[in-house]
């Protein structure tokens, strides 16, 4: 189509220009190639602006508005009762956590906490609820975690006995007696094959395979 050389300076990559009813309108196209045709489409996309004979642009008022909306800064929404719920009332336990395990690892293990006992979270799906978390802004050295960092947490912390013990003596008031030098704990689902624990009993997997385990 010829152009008007007032309205070809306006010519750009991955546009087209168009005369209707003697005025002339850029709009924004693209190719997309065409299986049955075998070969490439135009398409023709949203309308960018006119263009006067004076040799002057107006956009159009629909696309100002787009490209308003995309300098406007991201919201993300998250949740923040639960984080401040599990930030408050356990303190003291939070602080001797740290001193233990460091912070990486403690605030790694919080947030599971956190998604375990809000969510009943799996493991799979523990990035999704934690990066819609407010605990996620100050927890976790690298903000977002993943089911593999969380899985490799859980066991070095299972297997580091002596750090666990640490903690639990931590929490144990001082000056108790011996009577009072025990701490309870919930042990539910926990797989153990120990001999020494009065405790286990025969139980069933998922897959239904009678294995000894805690209650």
């Amino acid at each position: 189509m010829y152009l008007p050389e007032w309205a070809q300076k306006f010519k750009e990559p991955r546009t087209e220009i168009k005369c209707i009813k003697g005025k002339y309108y850029k709009y924004e196209v693209s190719h997309k190639y065409d299986p049955e045709r075998k070969r490439s489409v135009k398409k023709t996309g949203r309308l960018l602006g006119k263009i006067t004979e004076n040799g002057s642009f107006v956009p159009s008022s629909k696309n100002l508005l787009r490209d308003a909306v995309k300098e406007l800064p991201k919201v993300d929404i998250k949740i923040y009762g639960i984080y401040t719920l599990f930030n408050e009332l356990p303190k003291g336990e939070v602080v001797s956590l740290r001193s233990v395990f460091g912070a990486k690892t403690s605030e790694q293990l919080l947030s599971f906490a956190l998604m375990r006992w809000a969510h009943q979270s799996p493991i799979k799906r523990l990035a999704d609820y934690h990066s819609h978390d407010f605990c996620s802004e100050f927890w976790s050295n690298d903000r977002l975690l993943s089911d593999k960092e969380i899985t490799s947490t859980l066991k070095n912390v299972g297997e580091n006995r002596e750090l666990v013990l640490q903690w639990i003596k931590k929490l144990l008031p001082e000056g108790a007696s011996e009577n009072e030098n025990f701490a309870l704990m919930d042990s539910t689902h926990a797989i153990s094959a120990s001999e020494h624990l009065l405790v286990n009993s025969k139980g069933y997997n998922p897959n239904f395979e009678c294995v000894p385990h805690g209650h």
